[in-house]
């Protein structure tokens, strides 16, 4: 399995901007990632009156890649495990997009939260009738752009279940590695 622990931004605004998995870096020239598994884009308004908004858009390179939200029951938020053993075989959207608006002396009005989750479907193959002949899945633990990832490498494997003596992503920093569940 490839882990990281991310608490990054988007190297640059207004286009897409390609993460690799399995190297846990962005694709150059801003990283030494080489395939794009998510794509992130995003885009910043500063308003004369002190108002701004910030998009990020997630995308992701292949049609049939995409990610679903997830919840952990309150049951199992006290489990090594917190999340299903499995990703979901279908149900993925190609986009998510995450907000934030902010407005002098007002709260900010966003959708961001950080108990959020999600199973992705990257670097999938479809046959000539749209079905899915090959994809790795992958879990994420928090939301964008502070978050867990977890990619399982073997191809059409859903197994998402992590043990961090065996980590693919090597060379991490303190602070990027990935602990269990």
């Amino acid at each position: 399995m490839y882990a990281k622990q991310l608490n990054t931004h988007v190297p640059d605004l207004d286009k897409p901007v390609g993460f690799d998995l399995m190297a846990g870096d962005w694709v150059g020239p801003y990283g030494k990632g080489i395939n794009s598994d998510i794509n992130f884009t995003g885009h910043f308004d500063k308003h004369d009156d002190g108002e701004s908004d910030f998009t990020l858009t997630v995308s992701f390179p292949s049609i049939g890649d995409g990610i679903q939200e997830f919840t952990i029951p309150e049951a199992e938020k006290t489990s090594a495990l917190h999340s299903p053993h499995e990703a979901p075989k279908d149900g993925y959207k190609p986009q998510w997009v995450q907000f934030d608006n902010r407005k002098p002396n007002t709260k900010i009005k966003t959708n961001r939260d950080l108990n959020r989750n999600y199973f992705f479907r990257v670097r999938t193959l479809l046959d000539d009738k749209g079905n899915v002949v090959s994809a790795n899945y992958g879990k994420i633990y928090g939301d964008f752009m502070t978050f867990s990832y977890y990619l399982n490498p073997a191809s059409n494997d859903r197994n998402i279940e992590f043990n961090p003596a065996q980590n693919l992503v090597r060379n991490l920093k303190f602070d990027e590695e990935v602990k269990a569940p």
